[in-house]
């Protein structure tokens, strides 16, 4: 298992090598990858802080001959575990197939000695905690169309479209391009293929459209969700299902606050696509 994982990461290092090249000149020191760093391991490591595997930890690899990271596993590891790594897999499977200057960039993938681990590109900080202070309209807007772009290349994908599922501000990272923070969507661990059969609820419940708790889900989740997350960039208070209109009523832009009540819609099909938020928030900025 180990060389088969080993192979895979080479061949999507170089192929990030390739998108460095071709994109450093547009995009600058957000693809800037220091090789000597990682974000991972995705699942159930001991010393992760967060919940549902996310991919709070950072640690070291070194080359040629294997891999050295920070931490090691439990015995028992998440590879030995079917369902474990049929997540780890599946996430490793979407994100390698996705390349957008505002998705967080799939370096590789090593399951060395059963330690399941995701290499990336290093951010700075997450939209959670730039959320500490009040933003401005041009933040919001920038960091948003950012997320927008990213859902939009993901919902047109083919021959299946992508559905992330799990779109929150903790999922959000940032990098700085000059005086601006910008954006890049991460974590495929919910995402899936729109043909394929759903679980329900698979994201944050405080951010999830009410038919996450069904199989019946297209796209225009990630549509309500973006509208939980532009409510939440818009007023800096953490989303509240209880309290979802009063949330909405506090945001002080009225084209952010009128787009955010299209997106948090009931009905899936009366939400706006990725291309309509697009076009309303390029608008605004």
């Amino acid at each position: 298992m180990g060389d088969r994982w080993y192979s895979e990461f080479e061949v999507w290092r170089d192929r990030f090598a390739e998108t460095q090249r071709d994109q450093g000149a547009q995009h600058g020191t957000n693809l800037r990858f220091e090789t000597e760093r990682l974000v991972g391991p995705v699942l159930n490591c001991p010393i992760l802080t967060g919940a549902q595997g996310k991919p709070k930890v950072e640690g070291k690899l070194r080359k040629p001959a294997g891999w050295e990271r920070g931490s090691q596993p439990p015995t028992g590891s998440p590879s030995s575990i079917p369902g474990k790594r049929t997540l780890f897999e599946r996430e490793m499977n979407i994100a390698s197939r996705c390349r957008h200057p505002c998705l967080l960039q799939f370096i590789g993938a090593t399951n060395d000695e059963g330690s399941p681990l995701f290499v990336t590109e290093l951010m700075e900080t997450s939209l959670r905690a730039l959320l500490k202070r009040p933003l401005s309209v041009t933040e919001v807007c920038v960091i948003s169309l950012d997320v927008a772009r990213a859902l939009n290349y993901l919902h047109q994908k083919q021959p299946f479209p992508i559905i992330h599922r799990d779109i929150s501000s903790a999922n959000v990272l940032l990098w700085r391009q000059g005086d601006q923070w910008r954006a890049k969507v991460s974590d495929y661990g919910t995402a899936n293929f729109i043909q394929h059969t759903m679980t329900i609820a698979p994201g944050a419940p405080i951010y999830s459209a009410p038919e996450a708790v069904t199989k019946n889900q297209t796209v225009k989740v990630d549509a309500y969700s973006f509208g939980v997350l532009l409510c939440e960039m818009s007023i800096q208070e953490m989303p509240d299902p209880e309290k979802r209109e009063q949330q909405v009523a506090l945001v002080s832009n009225r084209v952010i606050r009128a787009l955010v009540r299209r997106c948090l819609q009931i009905q899936p099909g009366a939400r706006p696509s990725m291309v309509e938020i697009i076009d309303d928030l390029e608008h605004l900025a």
